[in-house]
């Protein structure tokens, strides 16, 4: 692929991955979409790339900069050149070993995740913390090889500029207890609709969820640690009310739409936003 893409074949692209998100957003369930960037791009032709997909609201889609070499599948000398592929179905590999293994509020971007059968980087590698910031900030992540572990994501913004929306895990985090609440609540379908099954089928998505706060989806995550528990200005921690709370009361399932059958669920959820930005300050102390 060209480093310098003629408009049309760009808009192409564009073209295919905002028809991809389209798709997703008419599913019920809104899977996302992992995109992969026209290959070895400049970062100034990335940042462009990267404005084009960003919008205010929720953006079903996390976006590789780069593409990834392997070796020669069709060739058997050890002397073949690598070829390059986009990076989508290594970087989905990593994200779904990711959720298996440290759960569904972590990105696959940390270090102990890397890539499998990856053998080079086509194009820059951003190794510098601001390049990659700049990019990250136009929902751009980066690929990179890093001593020590391998073929690693380096980050996993979205191309979405609300903080609610920015982080892939967050998106994630929504669709599993979409999901998952769902699948719980299929036994209780056309069941009589009054306002006592609500509450009961109230409490079993509170259940669900206070068990993510207790063990996490991989039932080995620190308690509060899945939805981003934090520390009160009294030094005291936040519980799970604070971070979890469904509503299903008179405001959302009014008697007229019980009436006609409607059972209605209103969820709502915090989750923690990946360290992207560490800070470390050193200073003398004088006793």
């Amino acid at each position: 692929m060209s480093r310098h893409l003629p408009g049309i074949l760009l808009d192409f692209w564009q073209t295919v991955n905002k028809s991809l998100e389209t798709y997703c957003k008419a599913r019920w369930d809104n899977p996302i979409v992992i995109g992969n960037m026209p290959s070895n791009q400049t970062k100034a032709q990335l940042q462009v790339i990267g404005a084009s997909y960003q919008r205010s609201d929720d953006v079903l889609m996390v976006n590789a900069a780069h593409w990834i070499q392997i070796e020669d599948p069709f060739s058997t000398s050890p002397l073949a050149a690598l070829r390059s592929i986009p990076s989508v179905g290594a970087t989905m590999g990593a994200w779904i070993r990711t959720i298996g293994t440290l759960g569904i509020h972590f990105v696959p971007a940390v270090k102990q995740i890397s890539l499998y059968g990856v053998s080079g980087i086509l194009g820059t590698q951003f190794t510098d913390d601001l390049d990659r910031t700049d990019l990250a900030e136009y929902g751009m992540n980066c690929l990179e090889y890093l001593s020590g572990y391998g073929y690693v994501i380096r980050n996993w913004f979205t191309p979405s500029i609300t903080t609610e929306y920015s982080f892939g895990n967050g998106l994630v985090m929504r669709n599993y207890l979409k999901v998952s609440c769902v699948d719980s609540l299929q036994n209780t379908e056309n069941t009589p609709n009054s306002f006592s099954r609500i509450k009961e089928d109230r409490m079993a998505i509170i259940m669900f969820a206070r068990k993510l706060w207790n063990t996490g989806s991989t039932g080995t995550v620190s308690t509060g640690e899945t939805f981003g528990i934090s520390e009160n200005t009294d030094g005291s921690f936040t519980v799970f009310e604070d971070h979890f709370d469904c509503q299903a009361d008179i405001v959302n399932n009014p008697q007229a739409s019980i009436n006609i059958g409607q059972r209605n669920f209103d969820i709502y959820f915090s989750y923690p936003a990946p360290a992207g930005s560490i800070r470390i300050s050193v200073g003398f102390l004088l006793l």
